[in-house]
């Protein structure tokens, strides 16, 4: 069983310790559109390789 990283406990680090490669979260309350649309151009990046 792997360590669970100190600094951040919750939903992400679940994640983690699940077997997820990676995650991309935030430490404080963020807008929700803001954040969709972050989210969705980050995705679209990330899927094309860039």
């Amino acid at each position: 069983m792997s360590a669970l990283p100190d600094e951040y406990l919750g939903l992400p680090a679940g994640f983690l310790q699940a077997g997820a490669p990676a995650r991309v979260s935030s430490l404080w309350a963020v807008d929700d559109g803001s954040t969709a649309l972050l989210t969705s151009r980050f995705h679209k990046n990330h899927s094309r390789g860039r």
